[in-house]
């Protein structure tokens, strides 16, 4: 398994990804980092691989991250490179306009929540943690 499945298996499942070499490059780094945090919370090699077993996890918990990067970006008025515009806040039937924000405790927008594993992702890191 490497960053060419977890981008495989996004496509597949239509998520919405930057575009662009630049965008590509994001979505690798964000694959990487969380592939590192992965390896490190169970213990394994560095160069070693993410089990079979935490696969979908990976790839759930990379997107994650790369959705909230995406999203602190454009906070910051750094640009996504025109992927996303945030969380849409209000949309109505005829409106001409749409809101976006969303709170910060909730979401993709919670840095709680994409910075750290889920409790139920770590129960399931925990069957391939090794003893150092």
């Amino acid at each position: 398994m490497d960053t060419e499945a977890i981008l495989e298996n996004w496509r597949a499942r239509g998520y919405s990804l930057p575009e662009g070499e630049l965008g590509e490059a994001r979505c690798r780094s964000y694959i990487r980092e969380v592939k590192e945090e992965i390896l490190g919370y169970c213990n394994l090699p560095a160069a070693g691989q993410v089990p079979q077993g935490l696969f979908y996890l990976w790839a759930k918990a990379a997107y994650r991250r790369l959705c909230w990067g995406e999203q602190k970006a454009m906070a910051q008025g750094q640009g996504a490179g025109g992927w996303g515009a945030g969380t849409i806040r209000s949309l109505k039937q005829g409106d001409s306009s749409v809101s976006f924000g969303g709170n910060a405790g909730s979401g993709l927008n919670g840095e709680v929540l994409a910075e750290e594993f889920t409790q139920q992702e770590r129960a399931l890191m925990n069957r391939f943690r090794r003893f150092k």
